[in-house]
C-alpha cells in the first residue's frame, strides 16, 4: 500500500527542491499513467464503477469528467486482478531504463499510499507538509497546483507517491470534509494509529478497500467533482 521507512516518508526537515527536475518527474509520471490507463479495457472500468454504484446497465453514471480521472486512478493503482494491480503489470512490461528520473518514478509508482491528508504548512517552491490523518505521520509534498489552491487546514483525499526526498500526488486528489474523515476512520477494519510502520502486514491487501471507502464517501458528499488537477 505504501512505502515503509523510505527517506521520503521518514524525512522531517524541509527538502531542498529543484523545480526543474520536479517538473520532469511529473511529466514522466503523467506519461506512464496515461500509458497504464490506455491498457484498461471497458470491463475493468465497469467493474470499478460497479463498486461505487456508478454503473447502470452498461452506462457509467458520472457527474463530472474529474470522476473519470479518479476512477482511472483507482483502476490502475488499487483494483487487483489475479493478485496484481494494472500498474504493476504495466511496469513489468517496460524495458530497463538508463534514466535516473524514469527509474525513480517507476519505483514510486509501485509504492503508493492512498489516504486523507490535512495541510499543515505551506512553503516556498511548492513545498507543503501534510499530516496523514489515517496513519498519523507527516509527509513533505511538492505540487505546484495544490500549493496555489489549498489553504492551511484543508483536507485532501488522494494518492501520494514517494520520489527520492519528497512525495507527489498522482493527480486525482479531491477535497473532503471532517465528516468524511470521521466516516472513513469509523469504518476502518483495523485502527491504524501511529506511523506507516505500525500498520498491519495486510495493509497491501487493504489498500483497495481503503481507497474504495474514501472515494465512496467523497462521491456521496459530492466533492469528487472538485478534483485538484496536478
Amino acid at each position: 500500500m505504501g512505502p515503509t521507512g523510505d527517506s521520503a516518508g521518514a524525512r522531517k526537515e524541509r527538502p531542498a527542491v529543484d523545480l526543474g527536475r520536479h517538473r520532469r518527474l511529473r511529466g514522466i509520471l503523467r506519461r506512464h499513467q496515461n500509458a497504464a490507463v490506455a491498457v484498461l479495457d471497458t470491463r475493468t472500468y465497469r467493474a470499478a464503477a460497479r463498486k461505487f454504484g456508478l454503473l447502470k446497465g452498461n452506462t457509467l453514471l458520472l457527474e463530472a469528467e474529474s470522476e473519470l480521472i479518479i476512477l482511472g486512478d483507482f483502476c490502475i493503482y488499487s483494483l487487483r486482478g489475479r493478485g496484481e494491480t494494472t500498474v504493476a503489470r504495466y511496469l513489468a512490461t517496460l524495458p530497463t531504463t538508463n534514466s535516473e528520473d524514469d527509474a525513480a518514478v517507476r519505483d514510486a509508482m509501485e509504492r503508493t499510499r492512498y489516504s486523507i491528508y490535512r495541510l499543515e504548512e505551506q512553503g516556498k517552491r511548492a513545498v507543503m507538509r501534510f499530516q496523514d490523518m489515517l496513519r498519523g505521520d507527516r509527509l513533505w509534498v511538492v505540487d505546484e497546483n495544490l500549493s496555489r489552491t489549498l489553504k492551511r487546514g484543508a483536507l485532501l483525499a488522494g494518492r501520494m507517491i514517494p520520489v527520492p526526498t519528497y512525495w507527489m500526488s498522482t493527480g486525482a486528489a479531491f477535497p473532503v470534509s471532517n465528516g468524511v474523515l470521521g466516516v472513513v476512520k469509523s469504518a476502518l477494519p483495523v485502527a491504524p494509529g501511529g506511523t506507516e510502520e505500525t500498520l498491519p502486514q495486510a495493509r497491501a491487501e487493504m489498500e483497495e478497500q481503503l481507497a474504495r471507502m474514501i472515494i465512496g464517501a467523497g462521491l456521496i458528499e459530492g466533492t469528487t467533482g472538485m478534483i485538484s488537477y496536478a
